[in-house]
């Protein structure tokens, strides 16, 4: 019986996926906006660019931003939902000013907003039956985590040396930036959608995160413990000063 309810439920999640989860013409085309533009800013360096650092650019944004919309799509489609990916016009702009005012030292890469669309049939039964702030803020989490087992994945392959570093590092560091970017609280963004959900578990992933990617970036640390340590006191600091208050 538990293996008959188990495959049916299989079943009945390829059938959604089959059926809901690829992308409308309209999110095609902001998927390819942002992607060249994206792709523009991680290969602009010191206010020059070059063709061939911008077409393997262009390759790996592609590919962290499927990830990051995959991961976000088939969560939904696990809880019921149908998924919808649509264009943040402001953080394309802010991205291409933010590269050329720092020469391209500063790389932000986000520009969408998610929204969730019920199934009704495949909700029936369903605690709390339509979208709520939890469910919104699990669907937008599902994108960041995405990207993070992605780039960690293909780190060990190469720690283990089963794939080239010179592959392995870009992609790595690519889904950790994109990742960390997506996970500010500025509505639309990913982040704005966890916060409403719960301050003091975004302050935790947000400390963690972040900390993590900028001790990547500046320090070339690896460390998931001390990245851990900051997610605690991020965690600690915002319970005190924002949620408890001082007496």
């Amino acid at each position: 019986m538990f293996s008959l309810k188990k495959r049916m439920t299989w079943r009945n999640f390829l059938d959604k996926v089959k059926r809901y989860f690829w992308f409308s013409k309209s999110e095609i085309r902001a998927f390819i906006v942002s992607a060249l533009v994206f792709a523009f800013v991680w290969s602009f360096n010191n206010g020059r660019i070059e063709l061939e650092d911008l077409l393997v650019s262009l390759v790996l944004v592609v590919v962290v931003m499927f990830v990051h919309h995959a991961g976000q799509r088939l969560w939904g489609l696990k809880r019921g939902f149908r998924v919808e990916q649509r264009l943040w016009w402001y953080g394309l702009v802010a991205s291409l000013i933010l590269a050329f005012i720092s020469y391209g030292r500063i790389k932000f890469l986000a520009a969408s907003s998610t929204m969730i669309y019920m199934l009704y049939g495949h909700r029936l039964g369903a605690f709390r039956y339509g979208p709520n702030l939890k469910e919104f803020a699990a669907v937008c989490l599902a994108g960041p985590v995405a990207n993070i087992l992605f780039g960690t994945f293909f780190k060990q392959l190469a720690n283990m040396g089963v794939f080239p570093v010179f592959i392995a590092d870009p992609v790595f560091k690519l889904s950790l930036v994109f990742a960390a970017w997506n996970l500010l609280p500025i509505p639309p963004l990913d982040g704005s959608r966890i916060l409403y959900s719960s301050r003091l578990f975004f302050a935790f992933l947000f400390g963690a995160i972040s900390s993590y990617v900028l001790m990547i970036v500046f320090l070339n640390v690896y460390s998931y413990v001390f990245a851990f340590l900051f997610g605690v006191i991020s965690w600690f600091v915002s319970y005190v000063f924002f949620e408890k208050g001082i007496s």
